[in-house]
Parts: structure tokens; sequence; C-alpha cells
């Protein structure tokens, strides 16, 4: 028989993506003002969360965004009306203005997203003018 590791919750990884690998996806005109990712709601997703304590962003930059430097952030809401940051500041965060793949700091959960929540990708810092392009853009759990 086989030896299969036990791994307690902590040492598990979950990923939940928002834009998949193979595409590419295209923000016109990045606004400065916090957007929903594209200016569109198709990207949200429902997730529990009660059992995690720890989440951090990657997102692969196709094309930079604006210089200032423009960022792409991820939130959490129970109501998909108000909406929270996942450690009620403003992370995780990772700036695009230059390419490749950008992966922020593993964060600690708020309290208020330890529940089952819908996720969201936003915008913000753009100039109005750059065109960021993006490939996978995910959420990891643990």
């Amino acid at each position: 028989m086989p030896w299969i590791p036990v791994l307690n919750r902590g040492d598990v990884v979950i990923a939940v993506t928002f834009v998949a690998q193979g595409t590419v996806a295209s923000w016109g005109n990045q606004p400065a003002a916090e957007t929903e990712f594209l200016g569109a709601t198709r990207h949200r997703i429902k997730m529990d969360l009660t059992n995690y304590t720890q989440a951090r962003l990657i997102v692969n930059v196709a094309t930079a965004g604006a210089a200032t430097p423009a960022k792409i952030r991820a939130q959490y809401s129970t109501d998909e009306t108000t909406w929270y940051y996942l450690d009620n500041a403003s992370e995780p965060s990772v700036n695009i203005d230059t390419t490749g793949t950008k992966v922020s700091n593993w964060i600690g959960l708020a309290a208020g997203a330890k529940a089952d929540v819908f996720l969201r990708i936003v915008g913000i810092d753009g100039d109005g003018v750059a065109d960021p392009q993006f490939g996978l853009i995910s959420l990891q759990f643990k």
C-alpha cells in the first residue's frame, strides 16, 4: 500500500480563478477610481472561506497599466452591495505598472471574510489612458 501524506488544513492551498489561463483580458482606459474588474460584474464568484485564515492575489500582467502605479485588489461581500478588502484595509493588492506575474503577500483574513462570501477583483489608480492586459488572475487561500 503506498504511503499517503496527511496534510493539516493549514498546509492545503486552494486557488480561485477569476480570469482563466490562456485567456487575455484587456481593460481599455483603466480608470483612476476604484472600479470592478473590466467595469463589469461577470467575474464575481461565491466561496465559503469559513475555514481559511490567509489569502494572496496572483495576477499575470501581459501589458502594463499606468505608471501611477495602477493596482489590482481583491474584495469580499456578503450581499453584493457593500464590499470590503479581505483584510479590512486595502489588501491583497498588486501593482500592475510592469509586466510579469505579480504576487501579493499573504494577508490575514478579516473576521467578516471568514464566511460564505462573494469575491471580486477591482482596479484602482489607472490613468484613464493605459490599457492593461491580463492573463491568469487568481486568489489563493490557506
